[in-house]
């Protein structure tokens, strides 16, 4: 491989990085829909921490929650190592700190959060496909890769040594960030019960484009950023 060409391997670099992102997309959506009907599909402690804070969940059921999504991702990552024959734990080198990707971490909970309840709220049957493309998306549209998942940030990323890793050190600021953007989103969720104004703020901002700058776009209104 250090013998093909540069482009050939930014090339193959590109397509691991289009497959290693689609993947944990796809089967998210098969394991929200398996089991959403038994649990809730509850795999992400931001994602319980705010069903409790609108009070859909008890202070009991929320600890069980996340001691159960912190001991299943280890038991995952485990797994994982031991099918490819990796050592089961590793301490990861990534260093992934800065003002710009805590933020794009707190935004990609924060999204994540609204993409949630906002389905949650006009299209239920929809909301396994929604979050599996969310997070999806959310690999490009984050300068932090989206992880927007405290047990995935502490049993899989910490405990890796390949480009999703996070270095120990890092861990406390992606889950305080997380814990964050989970606050924010269920306060605006709640606020905002229509979703409609909500709605062309978060297209506009996906889209990066000022909602109210209409400069260029004379009276186009919304259709300007399709």
């Amino acid at each position: 491989p250090a013998l093909w060409p540069s482009a050939l391997r930014v090339e193959m670099r590109q397509s691991r990085c289009w497959v290693t992102r689609w993947r944990p997309g796809a089967i998210l959506a098969v394991l929200i829909t398996m089991f959403g009907p038994i649990s809730g599909a509850h795999f992400n402690p931001a994602v319980s921490a705010a069903f409790a804070l609108r009070k859909a969940m008890s202070a009991r059921d929320l600890a069980i929650y996340v001691a159960a999504q912190c001991a299943g991702g280890l038991v995952g990552m485990f797994l994982a190592h031991a099918m490819f024959e990796l050592p089961l734990i590793e301490v990861s080198p990534n260093i992934r700190t800065g003002t710009g990707i805590w933020l794009g971490e707190a935004t990609a909970t924060f999204r994540l959060i609204l993409t949630i309840f906002l389905c949650l709220r006009s299209t239920p049957q929809a909301v396994p496909y929604m979050v599996a493309l969310f997070i999806t998306a959310g690999y490009w549209f984050t300068s932090s890769t989206s992880f927007a998942n405290p047990a995935v940030t502490i049993c899989a990323a910490g405990l890796v040594t390949g480009f999703s890793g996070i270095r120990p050190a890092d861990i406390p600021w992606f889950i305080l960030v997380n814990d964050g953007g989970c606050s924010s989103g269920s306060i605006v969720s709640l606020v905002d019960d229509k979703g409609g104004s909500l709605g062309f703020l978060c297209f506009a901002i996906f889209r990066n484009r000022d909602p109210f700058d209409r400069e260029d776009d004379g009276d186009r209104g919304a259709d300007a950023f399709l």
